[in-house]
């Protein structure tokens, strides 16, 4: 896919648990959880450069309020959401 996330944005792609096709409208009330496909190089905060802590290929769980809305109609429709590195809880080892 050539996109690259800015900043501390993580291009997130969702798995549904019954491993069906993912449709735009279903993004949003699926299990928040995915593989990450690309992530940005971090942010400031309060004077601070904040890395990353996910890599590309992590298995990722999202935050219930990381739905994706701000991402892109033609993303979302190949089950796609684009979420700031702080709306991941949690990675799978």
């Amino acid at each position: 896919m050539n996109i690259e996330p800015l900043l501390d944005y993580v291009l997130v792609e969702i798995i549904k648990a019954d491993s069906g096709v993912v449709t735009s409208t279903d993004v949003a009330s699926t299990e928040q959880y995915g593989k990450v496909i690309k992530v940005g190089k971090g942010a400031y905060e309060f004077g601070v450069f904040i890395e990353p802590t996910v890599k590309e290929g992590d298995l990722v769980y999202l935050e219930a309020y990381a739905d994706g809305t701000n991402v892109p109609k033609v993303l979302r429709d190949k089950g796609y959401v684009l979420v700031k590195s702080n709306r991941i809880m949690a990675k799978e080892y």
